[in-house]
């Protein structure tokens, strides 16, 4: 079995949001936890409105965004998609299209599946070209393989 994602979608799926929500968010309690008249009032009472704003704000986006990215594994007959909970097996046939956008270093790949799954219609991963590529490379070969 061959990794398809990169390494750092550990990183960014599991430590980068609990760092954030566990970090932030126990700073945001800490201002709202303490007694205002300890400090100056009028900016005090701005800046923990301000913390609370970007806690939320970040939340939502790393909800949307970082936590959607899922581990990519791949053999001859089936693809591996992990949330480093659980893991499904989805067969090639199910993949409708494979797509990527550059991400400057890495590829931020998406594939469209013909069957709403576990993880849903699409699978968001971060991988480098040339596991790209091999991920293409299976697909394309199995879909030539399938239309004889």
């Amino acid at each position: 079995m061959t990794r398809i994602s990169s390494a750092a979608t550990l990183f960014f799926a599991v430590f980068l949001p609990v760092f954030w929500l566990v970090f932030f968010g126990s700073l945001t309690a800490g201002l709202f936890l303490v007694n205002i008249e300890d400090l100056d009032g009028t900016f005090f009472q701005f800046m923990r409105w301000i913390f609370l704003a970007l806690f939320v704000l970040f939340a939502i986006l790393i909800y949307r965004t970082i936590l959607k990215l899922r581990r990519i594994d791949a053999d001859e007959q089936y693809i591996y998609v992990s949330n480093y909970l659980r893991t499904i097996r989805i067969p090639y046939t199910q993949i409708d299209s494979l797509q990527s956008k550059s991400l400057s270093i890495r590829l931020l790949g998406k594939i469209n599946l013909s069957h709403k799954g576990y993880f849903g219609s699409s699978i968001t991963f971060i991988c480098d070209e040339q596991k790209y590529l091999l991920l293409e490379e299976k697909i394309n070969r199995l879909s030539v393989q399938n239309d004889y």
